[in-house]
């Protein structure tokens, strides 16, 4: 696992484990959700739970955005043995769930179009667990999405594992990571989420 990751999780997991074993709360199913570094939080969280037997995995939900890669193959085996109700949705060009880079297949050879697929045996590198919900295009309501579930597992080369990164188009790739179901994250969550200023209050972060 990530060590940045696992000591931002060290911090925060004990209330979240106070509640988990609090009794009044014993038969919850719990959703576990978090935007970018809140969605690798969220990620070791969930698997906590699950491997603590704080919940079933049959009860433990997580839909996370933009999230970055938590741990390596190993990991995330474990991560979808356990639970199967998982979901990481990623939007268009998003450059954070391609981070920290996996290991690519060097026995892959392409068109130079795409990237190369990342390499599920090889140990000690970042790997995600499943599921890929990628939104290539717009994530305005009805906006076309794709479920991914295919090679390799947890990185489907079908979906925005194939995609090639440029320099000199970073901004648009932090637009994406900044931007989710057409609202700013998280200046949109300061406003109390007001449905009339999606991009937070006037004024924040105007030119990025």
């Amino acid at each position: 696992v990530n060590g940045y990751f696992l000591n931002g999780h060290l911090v925060l997991w004990p209330p979240v484990e106070q509640v988990l074993k609090n009794p009044q709360y014993a038969d919850y199913k719990v959703v576990f959700t978090g935007h970018s570094l809140g969605g690798a939080l969220a990620a070791l969280a969930a698997a906590r739970t699950a491997k603590q037997g704080l919940r079933p995995g049959e009860k433990i939900t997580m839909y996370t955005y933009g999230e970055p890669r938590v741990g390596d193959a190993q990991f995330a085996t474990n991560f979808d043995s356990m639970i199967k109700d998982s979901y990481r949705v990623v939007f268009r060009r998003d450059i954070v769930p391609h981070l920290p880079a996996c290991a690519k297949d060097k026995t892959w050879f392409g068109d130079g179009e795409t990237s190369r697929p990342c390499d599920i045996n090889i140990l000690n590198k970042p790997y995600h667990h499943s599921t890929e919900i990628w939104y290539p295009d717009s994530m305005e309501p009805g906006s076309h999405y794709i479920e991914c579930t295919g090679e390799p597992r947890g990185e489907d080369f079908t979906c925005s594992d194939k995609l090639k990164f440029y320099y000199d188009q970073s901004n648009s790739y932090i637009w994406d990571h900044r931007h989710y179901f057409t609202v700013r994250v998280p200046e949109y969550g300061k406003t109390g989420c007001d449905v009339a200023q999606p991009e937070g209050k006037p004024g924040l972060f105007e030119n990025v």
